[in-house]
């Protein structure tokens, strides 16, 4: 019974490496990717802020053209939930929002993307950045 155990649970433990299957996309721009209905989003965390595109299933940028984001639903919170004074500047396929990540051990970002007549909602926690 010992070994039938040891055997099934080797065999689990292999069958959960590799995360990234075929149907899981990666973030092109080396930051964190979050799935919507319509389409995808990702956020780069940087020292001055972040960079926040909106993608389409692929993985490709969107055009600005084709997705708009949503000023008065997106936001940045500071760790106890108090909202940042900060603008979403489109620049090209991305937009960024800067402010002090130092301000705060963790924030939150929400952005409402509109696309094709819906719009979708992304949250990120961000940590604050090193000293």
């Amino acid at each position: 019974m010992k070994i039938a155990l040891a055997l099934l649970f080797s065999l689990l433990s292999h069958a959960h490496e590799g995360h990234h299957g075929p149907s899981e996309k990666m973030a092109k721009h080396g930051g964190v990717l979050k799935h919507g209905k319509v389409l995808m989003a990702e956020l780069v965390a940087e020292d001055t802020g972040v960079k926040i595109y909106a993608l389409n299933s692929e993985g490709e940028a969107l055009p600005a053209t084709d997705v708009a984001l949503d000023a008065k639903a997106s936001s940045v919170s500071d760790g106890k939930g108090k909202t940042i004074v900060t603008s979403f500047v489109q620049q090209g396929e991305l937009y960024s929002a800067t402010f002090d990540r130092k301000s705060s051990h963790r924030h939150q970002v929400t952005v409402v993307f509109k696309y094709k007549n819906k719009s979708e909602k992304f949250v990120w926690q961000v940590e604050a950045t090193a000293e």
